[in-house]
This record gives C-alpha cells, sequence and structure tokens, in this order.
C-alpha cells in the first residue's frame, strides 16, 4: 500500500495501468492495479509540482520545486538514469511532447521548449535568470497555464492570462472572439482539428 506517512502531490497514468504517485516531500512511488506500492526515486526534499507520464518513449517528466525556482527532469523507465537539473524558468504548469523526445513547458514566466536528454550546460547548474531566448518560446510570455501543439498543421497553441496565443510558421498571434480576448483552459487536438476549452465563451473548433 501506498505509505501511510507520505501525502500525495501528483498523480499520472503509468503503463500497464499502474500509476506514479509524486508526495509533497519529493518522493515518486509506483502503485499497482492490486495497490502495492514501491518508491521509484526521490528527486528532492522539495513537493512534486508536475509529473506526466509519456508512453511513446515510456519517460516520466518531473518538476519539483526548488526553492524559488523548479527543476526539471526525464526519467527513463527502462533502466536510463534520469537527468535532473535546476533552471530558471519559473513554476511548470504544463509539459506536452513536441516531437519524439521534445517537450513544450507552460511555465509561469512564459513557454519553453525542452529537451531531457540533451546535456545543456543551462540545465546541469542553476541560473541566476531565466533561459535565453534559444529555448524560450519567441512571443508567448508571462504566465502560461496550457500548451499544445497540433502536429498535423504543426501549429502551437498556448493559454496565457493575457489570452490563447498560438505560433504557426515562426510567427505568434492571438485568437480573439469579436475582437476580446480569450481565456483558455484546456486543449485536443484530433487529427487536423484543435478543441479549446475557454472559461466564458465554451468550446472553440479551429
Amino acid at each position: 500500500q501506498f505509505p501511510s506517512n507520505q501525502k500525495s502531490r501528483r498523480i499520472s497514468l503509468g503503463p500497464n495501468n499502474n500509476l506514479f504517485v509524486g508526495t509533497m516531500t519529493g518522493e515518486v512511488h509506483v502503485v499497482d492495479e492490486a495497490g502495492n506500492s514501491a518508491q521509484l526515486l526521490e528527486l528532492s526534499k522539495s513537493s512534486i509540482e508536475f509529473m506526466k507520464w509519456f508512453p511513446s518513449e515510456n519517460k516520466l517528466i518531473l518538476s519539483a520545486g526548488i526553492r524559488s525556482k523548479s527543476s526539471i527532469g526525464g526519467y527513463g523507465l527502462e533502466g536510463m538514469k534520469y537527468k535532473f537539473g535546476y533552471s530558471a524558468i519559473g513554476a511548470i504548469k504544463d509539459v506536452e511532447e513536441y516531437n519524439k523526445g521534445v517537450y513544450l513547458i507552460a511555465s509561469s514566466i512564459g513557454a519553453f521548449v525542452y529537451d531531457p536528454d540533451d546535456i545543456r550546460p543551462e540545465f546541469i547548474r542553476e541560473l541566476p535568470q531565466p533561459l535565453s531566448s534559444k529555448y524560450r518560446i519567441p512571443g508567448i510570455d508571462g504566465r502560461v497555464h496550457k500548451i499544445t501543439c497540433n502536429k498535423v498543421n504543426n501549429i502551437i497553441y498556448a493559454a496565457t492570462t493575457n489570452g490563447i496565443k498560438y505560433m504557426s510558421n515562426g510567427k505568434v498571434g492571438e485568437l480573439k472572439l469579436i475582437e476580446k480576448s480569450l481565456l483558455g483552459r484546456s486543449f485536443l487536438c484530433l487529427g487536423d482539428l484543435t478543441y479549446i476549452g475557454t472559461q466564458h465563451n465554451g468550446v472553440l473548433v479551429l
């Protein structure tokens, strides 16, 4: 059973209907269908703030709060050691796969591209400033809650506090309804269509 002395913080579905459970103390446990629990790893003494399993690479992407910053890392579930580094990219809000092994990050200070297998100096030491523009998605700034990419038409969508931004062919625009900004809450891509759940304007289909 899951340890009674641990407080869960994040839960993600994993392979074979297992559950990954992230705790307030930085541990990640695996719970199987029978309720048996085993500790997978311990990242820090801070809580697991984000955790999501990506079946395409059988990889768990995690974020743990470190003081006033966030750290993010990828854990390969087939024997590969996880790579874990500190980066001044704010609080992680969402992660979505962009290309195989490359991920889009929504954070409290903008949107970034992250490759956990790319050992860059920026990802193995703590930075005094946010990541350079090389890793930031330009034009998608401020607090970003959700992010996705429609891989059919290669358009990135981001729900920010200032509206729904999109990037197509390297250019960033904003989705508006009757010249008013929209507050996005969720994304779902099906084929070449993108469904966007909004706070006050129902569901948009693009």
